[in-house]
């Protein structure tokens, strides 16, 4: 049976309106979070006024997926105190687990669970791994970690995706400037798709941040390239970049899969790029701020 949340939730800190919305120089000093008269504001200084629930589950929640009936929500929390894995119940509207992590241990961003709902996958960024959990629909338990490197590598994993059939694991990893494809019956890395040299000083690439899947397509986002690489998931190869705005960071896929929106950071746009077509291109590019956007957060500078 599906269950479904009767009432809409904005996680604190929404990880696409963090991504798209980056603003500088502004003049408040509180807390960021949740405000008593029921706004919140952004650790970028941005006040959003949510059309639903707030909710508080961690330290800078970036990464975010949800159960395939829709009962939970898996948050990767990313601050820079304590990281934390949490589930929260849509049903209920309660955080439910806390799995902490104290530095060294880590995460970052990438989370996704297999289409039978039985295993989760985490990155854990700077510890070079994917961390994985065994899910009995009620709790999380971790078990061996899928190692992709020695701990002092450039490798660094960000955003996940995972096929269809649970099979494959695709990994985003930042600092390597690849992509690559994991068998998750063996744990192991099956193949790799280079998007430039890994990170230098001197270079350091486009640095691979999130990812998704759209037919027999990734598609990546670039930190630092200011675009969307575009991987054919058959052949294993590259297929072309696509230009967005600034800092490109958060992607989302509409619900028939044809269109990706890329929240671009520096140039505070979102892109949206026709996926239904074998060009790929940018359908449109729409400023965050403005009336076209009112009716899915109001937001202003908070002075």
């Amino acid at each position: 049976m599906v269950h479904k949340p009767r009432r809409s939730i904005l996680v604190v800190l929404l990880v696409v309106v963090l991504g798209a919305c980056a603003v500088v120089g502004s003049t408040f000093f509180g807390r960021v979070g949740p405000q008593p008269d029921g706004t919140g504001v952004t650790p970028n200084h941005w006040l959003l006024t949510p059309a639903g629930l707030q909710v508080e589950v961690g330290d800078r929640p970036l990464g975010m997926a949800t159960t395939p009936d829709g009962r939970y929500l898996l948050i990767s929390n990313n601050g820079q105190g304590e990281q934390s894995l949490v589930l929260f119940d849509t049903m209920t509207q309660k955080v439910v687990q806390t799995i902490p992590y104290s530095s060294p241990e880590a995460l970052f961003l990438g989370i996704v669970i297999t289409p039978d709902s039985r295993r989760v996958y985490a990155s854990a960024g700077g510890n070079n791994k994917i961390r994985v959990y065994d899910f009995d629909g009620r709790a999380m338990a971790e078990g061996a970690p899928i190692v992709l490197g020695d701990a002092k590598a450039r490798i660094y994993p960000a955003g996940l995706a995972i096929s269809p059939d649970g099979a494959v694991l695709y990994a985003a990893l930042n600092l390597d400037n690849a992509i690559v494809f994991i068998d998750t019956a063996a744990g192991q890395v099956r193949s790799r798709v280079r998007l430039a040299p890994a990170a230098r000083v001197e270079d350091i690439g486009p640095l691979p941040y999130a990812l998704v899947q759209a037919g027999e397509k990734l598609y990546v986002s670039e930190w630092n390239g200011g675009g969307v690489s575009v991987i054919d998931i058959g052949q294993q190869r590259l297929l072309r970049r696509i230009p967005t705005g600034g800092h490109a960071s958060g992607l989302a896929l509409s619900p028939n899969r044809n269109r990706l929106y890329v929240a671009n950071a520096t140039s505070d746009t979102v892109s949206v790029v026709d996926t239904s077509t074998g060009a790929d291109g940018i359908d449109a590019e729409r400023p965050c701020s403005g009336a076209g956007w009112q009716h899915v957060v109001r937001r202003q500078r908070r002075q």
